[in-house]
C-alpha cells in the first residue's frame, strides 16, 4: 500500500514539474522579437489590439504542434470560445509564437496544448479601454 501511494505522489509530482517548466508570456511590439515588455494587461485604442503569445519550455518544446484556445472569460470560472489556432514548430524548438488580434476590450483566458491534446500552460490577459 505504501508503494502505490509513493508512486501516486511521484506520478503527481511529474506532472507538476513538467507543467512548471511551461511558459506563456503576453506582449505587444512589431513582431514577436521586438516585444515591448511583457505584461497581462493591455490598452485597447479603439480598434484592434495585437499581442504576441509567447509559449516556451525550459528544454524543448517537444512537440510540433501548438493549440491556442483563447476564452472570453465571463466571470472567473467561465467563458466562451474567442479563438482557436494552431501553431506548426519543431520539436527542438524551444519557443514558439503566435500574433492574437483582440478587437474589443475584456478579460481572456489562453489555454495552450500539444498535439495530443494535453493542456501544457495557460495565462489569462486583460484588453482594458481603461488607463489608471
Amino acid at each position: 500500500m505504501k508503494k502505490k501511494l509513493l508512486l501516486l505522489v511521484l506520478a503527481v509530482l511529474s506532472v507538476f514539474g513538467s507543467y512548471a517548466q511551461w511558459q506563456l508570456d503576453f506582449c505587444a511590439g512589431d513582431s514577436a522579437e521586438t516585444c515591448i515588455g511583457k505584461s497581462d494587461i493591455f490598452y485597447w485604442n479603439g480598434e484592434t489590439v495585437t499581442i504576441y503569445l509567447i509559449v516556451s519550455h525550459t528544454d524543448s518544446i517537444g512537440t510540433s504542434k501548438l493549440q491556442y484556445r483563447v476564452y472570453d472569460m465571463i466571470g472567473e470560472k467561465s467563458g466562451e470560445i474567442y479563438a482557436d489556432l494552431k501553431v506548426h514548430a519543431r520539436p527542438a524548438w524551444k519557443r514558439v509564437w503566435k500574433k492574437l488580434y483582440f478587437v474589443k476590450p475584456g478579460y481572456y483566458k489562453v489555454e495552450v496544448y500539444n498535439e495530443r491534446a494535453q493542456l501544457l500552460t495557460s495565462g489569462f490577459v486583460t484588453i482594458t479601454d481603461r488607463r489608471d
